[in-house]
């Protein structure tokens, strides 16, 4: 019997110990003061899951550039970590004008936070970005850490996204439609067990076959293919891969911290972070890029910057 109570009593001391490993980081990182005392969260991103979007007007063949309506203009970014001020942002506007709404493939903030969050919005403000609508990806560095790791309501509050998506990755995976081409975002951080892959998958290539002759562009944060072996997700790759690969017109991901291209697949990074092993040739890191997508009514096309 004593035996017994030692084994049940050192199960519950490790069993503390490992929770306590999973969940440091998300009971003890968060910062204790807001950076700007005062604000609240009652701002928010536009997205193409409300009624009304800032510069377009939604018709029976989905949301149209209200001022242009062959064409549409879209900045691309990936893995900020709030690592971007606001010269940065007014920068890529005078570089690259008639901008219609922001792409955004993941990890914008650092922590899911009160403190990021207010710090997003600080460094867009006065920069012209902050009206524009978003198509919000969600990374790993949106979700909290831990064993039971999810979006924070206030991601959900930030970004009212359609609610078309794959059962519990409503409004974290989701698609919005325009005359001329269908984005779809695939939240690959919220697919944990078999059941949130074959689920997606089937939505997946709902979500295609019935987009009606538009152009497939998929959004996504980890992507099928990567630079390094190292952060290869073999599931994620397993279940994408061949649909992607023939379905998809361009699929643009995050995450890797650097720039590569494969076919129509591609990398993008915006931030000085770098965790790559750049030895490929065809890598990019160390510095800080951004795509512009531009999609007329017979073509797109994408063009790459750099912010340094």
């Amino acid at each position: 019997m004593k035996r017994l109570s030692i084994i049940l009593t050192i199960l519950v001391l490790v069993g503390i110990a490992v929770l306590c490993v999973v969940r440091w980081d998300a009971w003890f990182s968060m910062p204790t003061e807001p950076k700007w005392e005062g604000d609240t969260l009652s701002y928010r991103f536009y997205c193409f899951g409300e009624d009304s979007v800032p510069g377009f007007k939604y018709t029976q063949w989905g949301w149209q550039d209200a001022d242009q309506p062959q064409t549409l203009r879209f900045i691309v970014l990936g893995d900020v970590h709030n690592s971007m001020d606001s010269a940065d942002y007014a920068t890529m506007l005078r570089h690259t004008p008639h901008v219609d709404a922001i792409i955004q493939l993941g990890d914008w903030i650092e922590r899911p936070y009160f403190y990021y969050e207010q710090q997003l919005f600080h460094q867009l403000q006065g920069t012209g970005m902050e009206h524009l609508p978003v198509i919000a990806c969600p990374g790993n560095h949106e979700y909290t850490k831990g064993l039971h790791a999810s979006l924070t309501d206030s991601w959900y509050n930030l970004f009212r996204n359609p609610d078309n998506g794959t059962l519990r990755l409503k409004g974290s995976s989701y698609y919005v439609d325009f005359p001329n081409a269908r984005l779809i975002v695939i939240d690959t951080q919220g697919q944990r067990i078999l059941s949130d892959y074959t689920r997606a998958l089937t939505w997946l290539k709902s979500t295609i076959q019935h987009a009606d002759g538009r152009y497939i562009i998929v959004l996504m944060h980890q992507g099928i293919y990567t630079a390094s072996s190292s952060r290869v997700r073999p599931l994620l790759w397993l279940t994408y891969e061949r649909v992607l690969t023939e379905e998809a017109d361009l699929v643009i991901s995050g995450h890797d911290h650097c720039f590569y291209q494969r076919g129509h697949f591609m990398t993008t990074n915006s931030s000085y972070k770098e965790y790559m092993d750049t030895t490929k040739p065809d890598t990019t890191a160390n510095c800080r890029l951004y795509q512009v997508l531009d999609i007329a009514v017979d073509t797109f096309r994408i063009a790459t910057f750099s912010l340094d």
